[in-house]
């Protein structure tokens, strides 16, 4: 359906959007590193709509299990746009979660745990750039969400 999607550019972004609001986890992720940019931001955008904490920790592992070097990513990656597509996804997720807020004290601590990281140091001491982004971009939501609608 994507690849006839291919064709009629304006629906690519909708019918993307609505698949990984249906399958967030396997379709809409799979669809994080496609070729045409309307799907990808289809499936961020969709992704972020209905994505969790629990979403963004998996997210999150697949951006370390990846390739880290950009540089790579442009000379003769299949799949050169997964990490800012992976990206942005994280960044919908947390923009929702901050006007709609978490749902448990659990959720809320599953995040501040994916702030910390694994040795649980702050941000100023993780070694990737984009690592250190996405730190402090849920350590910006993390704050936003303690200081606006405490649990």
């Amino acid at each position: 359906m994507l690849e006839e999607a291919k064709l009629a550019r304006h629906l690519a972004f909708e019918l993307a959007y609505n698949i990984a609001r249906i399958d967030p986890r396997a379709s809409g992720l799979s669809l994080l590193g496609h070729d045409l940019a309307e799907i990808r931001q289809g499936v961020w955008k969709g992704v972020g709509s209905v994505g969790n904490v629990a979403l963004i920790t998996e997210l999150h592992e697949r951006l370390n299990n990846s390739d880290p070097s950009w540089l790579g990513k442009l000379w003769g990656d299949d799949k050169p746009f997964f990490r800012h597509a992976a990206c942005q996804a994280i960044d919908h997720i947390l923009l929702r979660l901050e006007a709609e807020g978490v749902t448990s004290k659990e959720e809320l601590e599953r995040l501040k745990e994916l702030a910390s990281g694994a040795s649980g140091t702050p941000c100023d001491h993780q070694d990737r750039p984009e690592e250190q982004g996405i730190c402090r971009r849920v350590e910006w939501t993390i704050a936003q969400l303690e200081a606006h609608k405490p649990l």
